[in-house]
């Protein structure tokens, strides 16, 4: 049973941890917004980050929590259930180690990248487990409505799954990361092989562009598609199978399905027939919400998560291979 109210602290005070919700948005997009609008199941006790005027507008955000420049004077007075590390990847496996080597939290949540070094996020999986602390990465696609009613709807309607492709805009951690990461969890059996293709004409604000194909279990095809520049905001998936074919379209907004049927024109073949719109995505849906809802769960020890460490770990091992290939190439 999960408690009736639990506790949570959020380190790192900045745009994901809490002023995100400051630009005109839709839905909730900040860890501090996530707590506010769960209230009734999670109580925000603190805040910590040394930039004085992020800690004075959480301040006016949460007038009963308690407010800290440093994660040592935090840890030394709050026990908090659920600890939110939104804090650069740069010191992630040091405040980990901070927060395990003071206390056992119930549930870490992290955001993405769980760490830059594969060494680092290794250590933090181990530690967390070691010590029975579930812990989440905040890669968002697999917390929204429509990639997990696609998932559901995979075997049902398509039958044999013969591809799965993400397509996306640049830059290997800042949206490829997020494409990998969903990948992974529509295809949802083992993956035996995957390579990476340099882009270089891609390359954007310091990061790396690819193509990534992957051979999944089963004779499953997985590829993300780079394409193009980051203001070409295109997030789309398509999955094509014995039956008929799935479509996230929309930058997530809507789910479609084609069947195939048979040609009355191409014999021995099969074409598409008409499109049914299976899922449209709530505008005001927010993954943080979903993300802190995941970590309430979590105290009553359910099931392993889609965003957990493990999850995370995969997926950024494929991306530490990306970069060494293309470093290669380069």
């Amino acid at each position: 049973m999960t408690p009736s109210l639990a506790t949570a602290a959020i380190v790192g005070l900045g745009q994901a941890g809490s002023r995100f919700d400051e630009e005109p948005r839709p839905a909730i997009w900040s860890h501090t917004g996530a707590c506010l609008h769960l209230r009734d199941r999670i109580e925000l006790l603190a805040g910590v980050d040394p930039d004085p005027e992020a800690r004075r507008r959480f301040e006016d955000r949460v007038p009963s929590a308690r407010c800290y420049p440093t994660l040592d004077a935090m840890l030394a007075c709050e026990r908090p259930d659920i600890v939110c590390l939104a804090a650069p990847p740069t010191i992630r496996l040091s405040a980990i180690n901070r927060v395990l080597g003071t206390y056992r939290p119930r549930v870490i949540v992290a955001e993405k990248p769980l760490a830059l070094a594969e060494s680092d996020r290794s250590q933090i999986v181990r530690a967390c487990e070691a010590q029975g602390v579930r812990l989440l990465v905040h890669y968002n696609r697999p917390l929204q409505g429509i990639y997990r009613r696609m998932r559901s709807e995979l075997a049902e309607r398509l039958g044999r799954l013969y591809t799965l492709s993400v397509l996306c805009p640049n830059r290997v951690w800042s949206i490829g990361s997020h494409a990998v990461h969903l990948l992974l969890y529509l295809a949802n059996r083992p993956l035996l092989h995957h390579q990476a293709f340099a882009l270089p004409s891609l390359h954007e604000d310091g990061e790396q562009a690819w193509d990534l194909h992957c051979n999944f279990a089963d004779g499953l095809v997985g590829r993300v598609q780079v394409c193009g520049p980051k203001h070409l905001l295109l997030f789309e998936v398509d999955a094509i199978g014995e039956y008929g074919r799935l479509r996230a379209r929309g930058n997530g907004g809507r789910l479609e399905y084609t069947p195939l049927i048979s040609s009355d024109e191409y014999v021995g073949y099969r074409v598409e027939g008409p499109t049914e719109l299976l899922y449209a995505s709530d505008t005001g849906e927010s993954t943080f919400v979903r993300l802190w809802e995941t970590a309430y769960q979590q105290l009553a020890k359910e099931a392993p998560a889609p965003t957990d460490g493990p999850h995370a770990l995969l997926s950024e091992t494929i991306l530490d291979g990306i970069a060494a290939v293309q470093e290669r190439v380069a």
